[in-house]
């Protein structure tokens, strides 16, 4: 099932098991969920406004350069983390609206 989410790429300094090590090189071409819309508990509202924050304020989430993103998409977990298959879709309809509308005020 698709879900809205904001995603970063996983890295090494968010920890890992001993166990995790042979896979660490397979998870860094992961995206990594750190919030995901649902009914009950986040909605589309608070996923933005959180979204807001983190570009604000990236300090307060991680020490390095953090690169949150919205995406749609499906989650799945690996190694006991979750991570997002993004779904490709609605990026491409939201370029060929733009581009519409780039042609048609163009026009004008």
């Amino acid at each position: 099932m698709k879900s809205l989410m904001i995603t970063i790429k996983w890295k090494s300094t968010y920890g890992y098991d001993e166990t995790d090590i042979i896979h660490i090189n397979h998870m860094k071409t992961k995206d990594f969920v750190l919030i995901k819309k649902d009914n009950e508990y986040c909605s589309t509202k608070d996923l933005i406004l959180n979204y807001k924050d983190m570009l604000s304020n990236p300090e307060e989430y991680f020490n390095e350069t953090f690169q949150p993103k919205i995406v749609v998409g499906e989650c799945y977990f690996y190694q006991d983390r979750m991570f997002c298959r993004e779904t490709f879709v609605l990026n491409k309809f939201i370029k060929k609206v733009k581009t519409y509308y780039e042609k048609k005020t163009k026009k004008l």
